[in-house]
């Protein structure tokens, strides 16, 4: 969330000073707050997105996912705003499904070497044992309040122990090695 808001705020302050060094006004409080509005829904909610995706399933994944943006307005101008379909579209669209479909298909799975790591950064925990890279010790204040019978996720400085096993994964904090 953070970063999503610098982003935004960084994008939107060179447009509001172009804008006032252009002559123009700051729009009505209504105005103003239903372009917040569209605004946070349609940057700043995008952007916190991507950023889950990137550490979901990994960045080349999320690029693939990423560059069919334009497909979602494609569809878009032809449903909503009723633009012909061309040639152009029509060949492109379904390749680009069958790429989005593959590459988020394949599953990379092999064993390998996690070494010692100490980082801070938000994590989940399973007591059911489902979660693998997170079994590390607590102090009483890191687990102050949380119920420890069920999955939580929180975030904390904390060290990975030296780790090999096999489990599909993607390029992470937690997967960066060589193959």
């Amino acid at each position: 969330m953070q970063i999503a808001t610098l982003k935004t705020v960084g994008a939107a302050l060179p447009m509001l000073l172009l804008a006032r060094a252009m002559g123009h006004s700051v729009p009505p409080v209504g105005t103003t707050a239903a372009l917040l509005l569209i605004g946070a829904l349609g940057y700043g909610i995008s952007i916190w997105l991507d950023l889950l995706a990137l550490r979901a399933i990994g960045a080349a994944r999320e690029a693939v996912v990423f560059s069919t943006a334009p497909f979602v307005g494609a569809l878009f101008a032809v449903g909503v705003l009723r633009e012909a379909v061309t040639p152009a579209l029509l060949l492109a669209a379904p390749l680009m499904a069958a790429g989005l479909v593959l590459l988020l298909g394949e599953q990379h799975s092999h064993r390998h070497r996690h070494a010692a790591q100490r980082h801070d950064h938000r994590h989940r925990h399973d007591p059911g044992g489902g979660e693998l890279h997170h079994r590390h010790r607590h102090s009483e204040a890191q687990l102050e309040g949380i119920d420890l019978s069920r999955p939580f996720v929180h975030a904390h400085e904390h060290e990975h122990e030296p780790l090999k096993h096999v489990h599909p994964h993607v390029s992470d904090a937690h997967h960066r090695h060589r193959h």
